[in-house]
């Protein structure tokens, strides 16, 4: 799998070889992430006012390693508010092992999301907000936990 960016949570994030790169002094998002199969699999999420002071001396990096991290996808964000709200989604929905923060919220959404009545409640909202001709299921339901965590995150 070598591939420049990867999408999380919509969010388009450049992807590193561990072992190769020079990280810049500018502020962002960065998952330590190894492929599997045909898609990534996350170990930790996390920001960085600078990658370049953060992520050259990484405490969770080794831990993540012996997990079997390879690369490490960053988003430049300057806006500290907005840094604060992606790390949490990504955590909240992601569940990487070496996270411990924001977890919460991921299981409460699953657990709504799971409850048929709010499910079906979620489809027909998605329906009537955006309407689109026969998405596939994999769409469908990647709209669908979108929802439901927008909703779950509000309360």
């Amino acid at each position: 799998m070598h591939q420049s960016n990867c999408k999380w949570l919509g969010h388009s994030f450049e992807v590193h070889s561990a072992n190769n790169v020079t990280w810049n002094d500018v502020p962002g998002i960065y998952i330590f992430s190894a492929p599997k199969l045909d898609k990534w699999h996350p170990f930790y999420v996390g920001q960085a006012s600078s990658f370049l002071d953060r992520l050259n001396r990484h405490e969770r990096w080794d831990e993540a390693q012996r997990l079997g991290a390879s690369h490490i996808h960053a988003i430049v964000v300057h806006d500290q508010e907005r840094r604060d709200t992606i790390e949490r989604n990504l955590i909240a929905w992601l569940q990487p092992a070496l996270n411990t923060q924001h977890k919460g919220a991921s299981a409460q959404a699953n657990g709504i999301f799971a409850n048929p009545s709010y499910r079906a409640g979620l489809v027909d909202a998605l329906r009537k907000a955006a309407p689109v001709p026969s998405p596939s299921l994999m769409e469908q339901t990647q709209a669908l936990q979108r929802l439901a965590l927008a909703r779950h995150l509000k309360k």
